[in-house]
Protein backbone atom coordinates (compact mmCIF):
# COMPACT_ATOMS: atom_id res chain seq x y z
CA UNK A 1 0.00 0.00 0.00
CA UNK A 2 1.31 3.43 -0.90
CA UNK A 3 1.63 6.15 1.72
CA UNK A 4 1.31 9.69 0.36
CA UNK A 5 2.99 12.45 2.36
CA UNK A 6 1.72 16.02 1.90
CA UNK A 7 4.47 18.60 2.33
CA UNK A 8 5.20 22.31 2.22
CA UNK A 9 8.38 23.63 0.66
CA UNK A 10 11.02 24.98 3.00
CA UNK A 11 13.06 27.55 1.10
CA UNK A 12 16.51 27.57 2.57
CA UNK A 13 18.61 30.57 3.40
CA UNK A 14 22.02 29.96 1.89
CA UNK A 15 24.75 31.63 3.92
CA UNK A 16 28.15 32.63 2.59
CA UNK A 17 31.15 30.84 4.08
CA UNK A 18 33.74 33.54 4.02
CA UNK A 19 35.39 32.40 7.22
CA UNK A 20 36.33 29.06 5.67
CA UNK A 21 37.37 30.49 2.32
CA UNK A 22 34.32 29.05 0.60
CA UNK A 23 31.94 30.79 -1.77
CA UNK A 24 28.34 31.85 -1.50
CA UNK A 25 26.24 29.55 -3.69
CA UNK A 26 22.76 31.11 -3.84
CA UNK A 27 20.37 32.96 -1.53
CA UNK A 28 16.61 32.57 -1.26
CA UNK A 29 13.97 33.66 1.23
CA UNK A 30 13.70 31.91 4.58
CA UNK A 31 10.03 30.93 4.89
CA UNK A 32 10.21 28.47 7.73
CA UNK A 33 12.76 29.41 10.38
CA UNK A 34 15.01 26.82 8.84
CA UNK A 35 18.21 27.73 7.10
CA UNK A 36 21.18 25.89 5.78
CA UNK A 37 24.76 26.84 5.06
CA UNK A 38 26.31 25.60 1.84
CA UNK A 39 30.07 26.05 1.70
CA UNK A 40 32.13 25.37 -1.37
CA UNK A 41 35.48 23.88 -0.46
CA UNK A 42 38.54 26.09 -0.74
CA UNK A 43 40.36 25.68 -4.07
CA UNK A 44 43.08 23.72 -2.30
CA UNK A 45 40.47 21.17 -1.18
CA UNK A 46 38.90 20.66 -4.60
CA UNK A 47 39.83 17.51 -6.48
CA UNK A 48 41.71 17.75 -9.75
CA UNK A 49 40.72 15.30 -12.47
CA UNK A 50 43.35 16.43 -14.94
CA UNK A 51 47.14 16.61 -15.25
CA UNK A 52 49.61 17.73 -17.89
CA UNK A 53 48.65 14.94 -20.29
CA UNK A 54 45.15 13.73 -19.35
CA UNK A 55 41.78 15.19 -18.45
CA UNK A 56 39.10 12.78 -17.25
CA UNK A 57 35.40 13.09 -18.02
CA UNK A 58 33.78 10.66 -15.55
CA UNK A 59 34.62 9.76 -11.99
CA UNK A 60 33.77 7.50 -9.02
CA UNK A 61 34.50 8.65 -5.45
CA UNK A 62 34.16 5.25 -3.77
CA UNK A 63 37.84 5.33 -2.76
CA UNK A 64 37.90 8.94 -1.60
CA UNK A 65 38.56 7.95 2.04
CA UNK A 66 41.92 6.66 0.80
CA UNK A 67 42.56 9.98 -1.00
CA UNK A 68 42.08 8.33 -4.39
CA UNK A 69 39.36 8.22 -7.00
CA UNK A 70 38.51 6.31 -10.16
CA UNK A 71 38.14 8.20 -13.41
CA UNK A 72 37.96 7.49 -17.13
CA UNK A 73 37.75 9.23 -20.47
CA UNK A 74 35.03 8.67 -23.02
CA UNK A 75 35.08 6.79 -25.39
CA UNK A 76 38.44 5.26 -24.34
CA UNK A 77 37.00 3.84 -21.08
CA UNK A 78 40.53 3.98 -19.69
CA UNK A 79 39.54 3.36 -16.07
CA UNK A 80 42.34 4.82 -13.95
CA UNK A 81 43.24 5.39 -10.31
CA UNK A 82 44.14 9.00 -9.46
CA UNK A 83 45.09 10.75 -6.28
CA UNK A 84 43.19 13.86 -5.24
CA UNK A 85 45.86 16.11 -6.77
CA UNK A 86 45.14 14.73 -10.22
CA UNK A 87 48.24 12.54 -10.30
CA UNK A 88 47.89 9.36 -12.34
CA UNK A 89 48.62 6.29 -10.15
CA UNK A 90 47.78 3.38 -12.43
CA UNK A 91 45.38 2.16 -15.08
CA UNK A 92 42.82 -0.44 -14.01
CA UNK A 93 41.52 -1.39 -17.45
CA UNK A 94 40.50 0.05 -20.82
CA UNK A 95 38.94 -0.95 -24.12
CA UNK A 96 40.56 -4.05 -25.59
CA UNK A 97 40.19 -7.73 -26.39
CA UNK A 98 41.41 -9.29 -23.12
CA UNK A 99 38.89 -10.69 -20.64
CA UNK A 100 39.49 -7.83 -18.20
CA UNK A 101 39.15 -5.19 -20.95
CA UNK A 102 36.00 -3.34 -21.97
CA UNK A 103 34.38 -3.83 -25.35
CA UNK A 104 31.15 -1.93 -24.79
CA UNK A 105 30.11 1.68 -25.18
CA UNK A 106 30.06 2.87 -21.55
CA UNK A 107 30.76 1.70 -17.99
CA UNK A 108 28.99 2.48 -14.72
CA UNK A 109 30.34 1.56 -11.27
CA UNK A 110 29.02 0.26 -7.95
CA UNK A 111 30.77 -1.08 -4.82
CA UNK A 112 29.75 -3.95 -2.54
CA UNK A 113 30.20 -4.06 1.24
CA UNK A 114 33.62 -5.69 0.87
CA UNK A 115 34.78 -2.83 -1.39
CA UNK A 116 34.77 -5.00 -4.49
CA UNK A 117 34.09 -2.98 -7.62
CA UNK A 118 31.28 -3.96 -10.01
CA UNK A 119 31.31 -2.35 -13.44
CA UNK A 120 28.27 -2.56 -15.68
CA UNK A 121 29.41 -2.56 -19.29
CA UNK A 122 26.79 -1.33 -21.74
CA UNK A 123 26.62 -2.27 -25.39
CA UNK A 124 27.07 -5.52 -27.30
CA UNK A 125 29.30 -6.92 -24.54
CA UNK A 126 26.61 -6.41 -21.87
CA UNK A 127 28.22 -7.76 -18.71
CA UNK A 128 29.41 -7.11 -15.16
CA UNK A 129 33.19 -6.95 -14.63
CA UNK A 130 34.20 -7.57 -11.00
CA UNK A 131 37.42 -6.24 -9.45
CA UNK A 132 38.57 -6.95 -5.89
CA UNK A 133 39.23 -4.32 -3.21
CA UNK A 134 42.76 -3.91 -4.58
CA UNK A 135 41.21 -3.20 -8.01
CA UNK A 136 42.54 -6.40 -9.55
CA UNK A 137 40.29 -8.11 -12.08
CA UNK A 138 38.50 -11.21 -10.72
CA UNK A 139 35.86 -12.35 -13.20
CA UNK A 140 33.16 -11.26 -15.62
CA UNK A 141 29.44 -12.12 -15.54
CA UNK A 142 27.97 -12.29 -19.04
CA UNK A 143 24.45 -10.84 -18.98
CA UNK A 144 23.71 -11.17 -22.69
CA UNK A 145 22.67 -14.84 -22.42
CA UNK A 146 20.18 -13.97 -19.68
CA UNK A 147 18.51 -11.07 -21.46
CA UNK A 148 14.84 -11.38 -22.42
CA UNK A 149 14.39 -11.25 -26.20
CA UNK A 150 12.57 -7.92 -25.94
CA UNK A 151 15.23 -6.16 -23.81
CA UNK A 152 16.97 -3.07 -25.13
CA UNK A 153 19.01 -0.44 -23.33
CA UNK A 154 17.04 2.73 -22.59
CA UNK A 155 18.42 6.05 -23.80
CA UNK A 156 20.44 6.28 -20.58
CA UNK A 157 21.04 3.56 -18.02
CA UNK A 158 21.05 3.68 -14.24
CA UNK A 159 22.01 0.61 -12.19
CA UNK A 160 22.47 -0.36 -8.56
CA UNK A 161 23.99 -3.31 -6.74
CA UNK A 162 21.93 -4.75 -3.87
CA UNK A 163 23.26 -7.33 -1.40
CA UNK A 164 20.51 -9.64 -0.21
CA UNK A 165 20.48 -12.08 2.70
CA UNK A 166 23.18 -14.72 2.54
CA UNK A 167 25.49 -12.52 0.49
CA UNK A 168 23.42 -12.90 -2.68
CA UNK A 169 23.87 -9.96 -5.03
CA UNK A 170 21.26 -8.54 -7.38
CA UNK A 171 21.71 -5.93 -10.08
CA UNK A 172 18.83 -3.50 -10.66
CA UNK A 173 18.84 -1.31 -13.75
CA UNK A 174 16.63 0.70 -16.08
CA UNK A 175 14.94 -1.47 -18.66
CA UNK A 176 13.88 -0.83 -22.24
CA UNK A 177 11.57 -2.84 -24.52
CA UNK A 178 12.48 -3.19 -28.19
CA UNK A 179 8.91 -4.10 -29.19
CA UNK A 180 7.62 -0.54 -28.71
CA UNK A 181 8.59 2.95 -29.78
CA UNK A 182 10.11 4.52 -26.67
CA UNK A 183 8.09 7.72 -27.17
CA UNK A 184 4.76 5.98 -27.71
CA UNK A 185 1.67 5.43 -25.58
CA UNK A 186 2.11 1.69 -26.15
CA UNK A 187 5.57 1.75 -24.54
CA UNK A 188 4.29 3.29 -21.32
CA UNK A 189 1.24 1.04 -21.31
CA UNK A 190 3.10 -2.28 -21.71
CA UNK A 191 6.79 -1.86 -20.78
CA UNK A 192 8.48 -2.33 -17.38
CA UNK A 193 10.70 0.34 -15.87
CA UNK A 194 13.24 -1.91 -14.12
CA UNK A 195 14.92 -5.26 -14.64
CA UNK A 196 17.02 -7.19 -12.11
CA UNK A 197 19.62 -9.94 -12.40
CA UNK A 198 20.43 -12.19 -9.46
CA UNK A 199 24.13 -13.06 -9.56
CA UNK A 200 25.14 -16.57 -8.56
CA UNK A 201 28.92 -16.36 -8.44
CA UNK A 202 29.93 -15.94 -12.09
CA UNK A 203 26.50 -16.54 -13.65
CA UNK A 204 22.93 -15.24 -13.56
CA UNK A 205 20.42 -17.41 -11.73
CA UNK A 206 17.29 -15.27 -11.99
CA UNK A 207 15.90 -12.37 -14.03
CA UNK A 208 12.89 -10.30 -12.94
CA UNK A 209 10.92 -7.35 -14.27
CA UNK A 210 9.70 -4.66 -11.87
CA UNK A 211 7.31 -1.71 -11.74
CA UNK A 212 5.52 -1.39 -15.09
CA UNK A 213 5.25 2.22 -16.20
CA UNK A 214 1.46 2.04 -16.04
CA UNK A 215 1.82 1.62 -12.25
CA UNK A 216 2.32 5.36 -11.88
CA UNK A 217 -0.40 8.01 -11.80
CA UNK A 218 1.63 10.53 -13.85
CA UNK A 219 1.99 8.03 -16.68
CA UNK A 220 -1.67 7.00 -16.56
CA UNK A 221 -2.73 10.64 -16.54
CA UNK A 222 -0.40 11.42 -19.44
CA UNK A 223 -1.77 8.55 -21.50
CA UNK A 224 -5.35 9.53 -20.69
CA UNK A 225 -4.75 13.10 -21.81
CA UNK A 226 -2.34 12.18 -24.63
CA UNK A 227 0.25 14.51 -23.11
CA UNK A 228 3.89 13.84 -22.20
CA UNK A 229 6.25 16.33 -20.50
CA UNK A 230 9.36 14.12 -20.11
CA UNK A 231 11.99 13.08 -22.63
CA UNK A 232 13.15 9.60 -21.52
CA UNK A 233 11.80 6.71 -19.39
CA UNK A 234 15.00 6.32 -17.33
CA UNK A 235 14.76 5.70 -13.58
CA UNK A 236 17.46 6.67 -11.06
CA UNK A 237 17.96 4.32 -8.13
CA UNK A 238 19.68 4.30 -4.74
CA UNK A 239 19.55 2.04 -1.66
CA UNK A 240 19.71 2.94 2.02
CA UNK A 241 18.81 0.86 5.08
CA UNK A 242 17.28 -1.91 2.95
CA UNK A 243 15.00 0.54 1.15
CA UNK A 244 15.07 1.42 -2.52
CA UNK A 245 14.71 5.09 -3.51
CA UNK A 246 13.50 5.69 -7.07
CA UNK A 247 13.38 8.93 -9.04
CA UNK A 248 11.69 8.91 -12.42
CA UNK A 249 11.78 11.75 -14.93
CA UNK A 250 8.04 11.76 -15.53
CA UNK A 251 6.87 13.19 -12.19
CA UNK A 252 8.00 15.07 -9.08
CA UNK A 253 7.89 12.22 -6.54
CA UNK A 254 10.43 10.08 -4.73
CA UNK A 255 9.23 6.47 -4.52
CA UNK A 256 10.43 4.35 -1.58
CA UNK A 257 10.29 0.58 -2.02
CA UNK A 258 10.96 -2.56 -0.05
CA UNK A 259 14.32 -4.09 -0.96
CA UNK A 260 13.22 -7.46 -2.30
CA UNK A 261 9.87 -7.13 -4.05
CA UNK A 262 10.32 -3.48 -5.04
CA UNK A 263 6.72 -2.76 -4.15
CA UNK A 264 6.08 0.92 -3.50
CA UNK A 265 5.64 1.58 0.21
CA UNK A 266 5.81 5.37 0.37
CA UNK A 267 5.61 8.36 -1.97
CA UNK A 268 7.22 11.70 -1.14
CA UNK A 269 6.11 14.57 -3.41
CA UNK A 270 8.82 17.15 -4.08
CA UNK A 271 7.76 20.73 -3.52
CA UNK A 272 9.76 22.64 -6.11
CA UNK A 273 10.78 26.26 -6.44
CA UNK A 274 11.34 25.84 -10.18
CA UNK A 275 9.66 23.68 -12.77
CA UNK A 276 6.58 22.64 -10.82
CA UNK A 277 4.44 23.56 -13.84
CA UNK A 278 5.66 21.70 -16.92
CA UNK A 279 6.05 24.38 -19.58
CA UNK A 280 6.19 22.12 -22.61
CA UNK A 281 4.27 18.97 -23.48
CA UNK A 282 3.95 16.82 -26.56
CA UNK A 283 1.47 14.23 -27.73
CA UNK A 284 2.10 10.50 -27.54
CA UNK A 285 0.49 10.47 -30.99
CA UNK A 286 3.60 12.12 -32.45
CA UNK A 287 5.48 8.87 -31.93
CA UNK A 288 3.06 7.03 -34.19
CA UNK A 289 3.99 9.29 -37.09
CA UNK A 290 7.78 9.22 -36.82
CA UNK A 291 10.29 6.95 -35.10
CA UNK A 292 12.17 9.83 -33.50
CA UNK A 293 11.00 13.18 -32.28
CA UNK A 294 12.34 16.34 -33.84
CA UNK A 295 15.52 17.72 -32.32
CA UNK A 296 13.70 20.88 -31.28
CA UNK A 297 10.98 18.94 -29.48
CA UNK A 298 13.53 16.89 -27.56
CA UNK A 299 15.37 20.04 -26.53
CA UNK A 300 12.15 21.66 -25.32
CA UNK A 301 11.25 18.61 -23.24
CA UNK A 302 14.73 18.54 -21.75
CA UNK A 303 15.38 22.22 -21.04
CA UNK A 304 12.03 24.02 -20.80
CA UNK A 305 10.85 21.47 -18.23
CA UNK A 306 12.48 20.22 -15.08
CA UNK A 307 14.92 17.44 -15.95
CA UNK A 308 15.97 15.06 -13.18
CA UNK A 309 19.51 13.69 -13.29
CA UNK A 310 19.87 11.50 -10.21
CA UNK A 311 19.06 10.63 -6.61
CA UNK A 312 21.43 9.87 -3.73
CA UNK A 313 20.57 8.92 -0.14
CA UNK A 314 22.93 9.50 2.78
CA UNK A 315 21.97 9.30 6.45
CA UNK A 316 18.45 10.64 6.84
CA UNK A 317 18.50 12.83 3.73
CA UNK A 318 17.60 12.23 0.08
CA UNK A 319 19.37 14.41 -2.50
CA UNK A 320 17.86 14.93 -5.95
CA UNK A 321 19.68 16.77 -8.74
CA UNK A 322 17.81 18.47 -11.56
CA UNK A 323 18.37 21.23 -14.09
CA UNK A 324 16.60 24.53 -13.61
CA UNK A 325 14.13 25.04 -16.50
CA UNK A 326 14.70 27.91 -18.91
CA UNK A 327 12.11 29.86 -20.96
CA UNK A 328 11.04 28.15 -24.16
CA UNK A 329 12.21 31.17 -26.14
CA UNK A 330 15.79 30.50 -24.98
CA UNK A 331 15.86 26.84 -26.05
CA UNK A 332 17.94 26.51 -29.25
CA UNK A 333 16.74 24.75 -32.39
CA UNK A 334 19.92 22.74 -32.83
CA UNK A 335 21.50 20.35 -30.27
CA UNK A 336 24.92 21.67 -31.28
CA UNK A 337 23.97 25.02 -29.77
CA UNK A 338 23.34 23.66 -26.26
CA UNK A 339 26.99 24.18 -25.30
CA UNK A 340 26.31 27.92 -25.29
CA UNK A 341 23.45 27.64 -22.79
CA UNK A 342 23.68 28.53 -19.10
CA UNK A 343 22.15 25.52 -17.33
CA UNK A 344 21.97 25.75 -13.54
CA UNK A 345 22.06 22.60 -11.39
CA UNK A 346 19.52 22.56 -8.57
CA UNK A 347 19.95 20.28 -5.57
CA UNK A 348 16.71 19.38 -3.77
CA UNK A 349 17.13 17.88 -0.30
CA UNK A 350 14.46 15.97 1.64
CA UNK A 351 14.64 15.12 5.33
CA UNK A 352 13.45 11.50 5.34
CA UNK A 353 12.58 11.60 9.04
CA UNK A 354 10.29 14.56 8.42
CA UNK A 355 9.59 14.89 4.66
CA UNK A 356 7.81 18.19 5.26
CA UNK A 357 11.32 19.65 5.58
CA UNK A 358 12.69 20.22 2.10
CA UNK A 359 15.39 22.52 0.77
CA UNK A 360 16.41 23.69 -2.71
CA UNK A 361 19.85 25.02 -3.60
CA UNK A 362 20.63 26.56 -6.99
CA UNK A 363 24.23 26.34 -8.18
CA UNK A 364 26.12 28.29 -10.81
CA UNK A 365 26.19 27.03 -14.43
CA UNK A 366 29.95 26.56 -13.92
CA UNK A 367 29.03 23.19 -12.36
CA UNK A 368 27.95 20.09 -14.26
CA UNK A 369 24.19 19.63 -13.94
CA UNK A 370 24.19 15.99 -15.07
CA UNK A 371 26.06 14.14 -12.31
CA UNK A 372 26.83 14.43 -8.61
CA UNK A 373 27.94 12.40 -5.59
CA UNK A 374 27.10 12.49 -1.88
CA UNK A 375 29.25 10.84 0.79
CA UNK A 376 27.93 9.34 4.02
CA UNK A 377 28.68 12.58 5.88
CA UNK A 378 26.34 14.45 3.55
CA UNK A 379 29.06 16.30 1.65
CA UNK A 380 28.01 16.99 -1.94
CA UNK A 381 30.38 16.76 -4.91
CA UNK A 382 29.78 18.47 -8.25
CA UNK A 383 32.17 18.40 -11.16
CA UNK A 384 33.04 21.39 -13.32
CA UNK A 385 31.05 22.06 -16.46
CA UNK A 386 33.38 21.20 -19.37
CA UNK A 387 31.71 23.94 -21.43
CA UNK A 388 32.56 26.58 -18.81
CA UNK A 389 35.99 25.56 -17.51
CA UNK A 390 39.05 24.40 -19.41
CA UNK A 391 40.42 22.29 -16.55
CA UNK A 392 38.29 19.69 -14.81
CA UNK A 393 37.72 19.67 -11.05
CA UNK A 394 35.39 18.00 -8.59
CA UNK A 395 34.12 20.55 -6.07
CA UNK A 396 33.12 19.60 -2.54
CA UNK A 397 30.26 21.35 -0.75
CA UNK A 398 29.54 20.98 2.94
CA UNK A 399 25.95 21.49 4.04
CA UNK A 400 24.90 22.40 7.58
CA UNK A 401 21.22 22.52 8.54
CA UNK A 402 20.01 25.06 11.11
CA UNK A 403 16.77 25.99 12.83
CA UNK A 404 13.82 23.84 13.75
Amino acid sequence: MQKIITIALLCATIIACNSSGGNKVQQSADLSNISLTVCEARPADSIKTYNDSLSFDYYDLGKLDADTLLAFQYPLLNLSLLDTNGNFLREISRKGRLLENFQGSFITSQWDKQNNLYLLEEGNNFSIAVFDNALKFRYRVNLVKSLPDNFVFPLSTSFHLVEEDGGVKRIYMSSGDIRYNVFSEEYYTKANSLISFRLDSTSVSEVKHHLPFNTFDAVKSGISGDSRAWNTPVVFFDMNNDKGFLKYKFDDNIYICGRDALSIEQVIPLKLQWGKDRAYTTSFGNARKTQFESAKEQLLLQYANINYNGIKVAGNKAYVLYTKPIPQSEVPDNPNQTSQMDISPVLHIVDLEDPSKQYSVEFSPKYNAREFSVDQKGNVFLSSNPMKEENSYIYKFTIDFHGK
